[in-house]
């Protein structure tokens, strides 16, 4: 098959070609040299690129829905914008690779090698990345809810911001990551290496932490609507123990603020309670502060009363 002037085949050398919106849907261009070509806007879809050396190459708006690209070269190619719905990486190489708001829906990408990729808010929800490495990798604002993360290198990545809800992030490397306002609801890191990440802000309620190394971790502060976020299932003893102080010093701090206020509101409260009693059921009460005049002092004689 001839493309734009280029013959379409496996193992064709195509380096620097020029290929801007082919249409080459189905095409079989596996072992193809692809280094530095231009696909911009290229039709992909359903093409068989495995082991194909893409290094470099220009993906921009690319369509490569259903493309088979099983241990291909990716090196620093540039896949903003491009759509890899349901697409088969796995072990693929996309070191330095731009995948900058990609859709990657439903695609495979286990074994996948994404470390300093740029993947700033791309769509990875629901994903299986296990034993996928993305350390150093940018993935500012990312969709990674419900993905499966366990067992993947995330040492170094910027995940400020991302959505991390429900995923499994089992036995995860994250070292020394940035994890800046993201959002762990429900997020499992069992066993997962916490150490040196910085988790300001982070989003923690119900996570499951039972085993991990929180070593050198810079923890998330008390919400800002004064409520403790939760942590019900996880089991680290000395964040637990961190969130009980904070939670009884706020304790402290609105005694310490309001006890004079909620004494004279008390003291009040009682006096009406008295008064409203005794006028109900007569009460022979022998002081009673807010008689008429006098010194306060009262006393019946018979059922008369006399106050001084």
């Amino acid at each position: 098959m001839e493309v734009n002037g280029y013959e379409i085949e496996p193992k064709a050398s195509l380096d620097h070609a020029d290929l801007r919106n082919a249409n080459l849907t189905d095409a079989n261009l596996t072992d193809a040299n692809l280094t530095d070509a231009n696909l911009t806007d290229a039709n992909l879809t359903d093409a068989d690129l495995r082991n194909a050396d893409l290094t470099r190459a220009n993906l921009t708006r690319a369509n490569l829905r259903l493309a088979n690209l099983t241990g291909a070269n990716l090196c620093l190619a540039n896949l903003t914008r491009a759509n890899l719905t349901r697409a088969c990486l796995a072990g693929a190489d996309l070191t330095g690779a731009d995948l900058t708001s990609t859709n990657l829906t439903g695609a495979i990408m286990r074994f996948i090698k994404l470390s300093g990729a740029n993947l700033t808010g791309a769509n990875l929800s629901y994903l299986d990345l296990s034993f996928a490495d993305l350390s150093g990798a940018n993935l500012t604002d990312a969709k990674l809810n419900g993905a499966t993360l366990d067992h993947t290198n995330l040492s170094l990545a910027d995940l400020s911001g991302a959505n991390l809800t429900s995923t499994n992030l089992t036995s995860t490397n994250l070292t020394g990551a940035n994890l800046t306002g993201a959002d762990l609801n429900n997020a499992t890191l069992h066993h997962t290496n916490l150490s040196l990440t910085n988790l300001t802000g982070a989003i923690m309620r119900f996570i499951k932490l039972s085993g991990a190394n929180l070593t050198g971790a810079v923890m998330p502060k008390v919400a800002d609507n004064n409520e403790v976020q939760e942590i019900l299932d996880g089991e680290h003893k000395g964040l637990i123990e961190r969130f009980k102080k904070i939670r009884w010093y706020r304790v402290r701090q609105r005694v310490n603020e309001y006890w004079f206020s909620w004494l004279m509101w008390g003291l009040l409260g009682g006096a009406f309670l008295v008064g409203g009693l005794r006028e109900w059921a007569g009460l022979e009460i022998a002081w009673w502060p807010f008689g008429g005049g006098g010194s306060g002092e009262c006393y019946f004689m018979g059922n008369v009363e006399i106050c001084s």
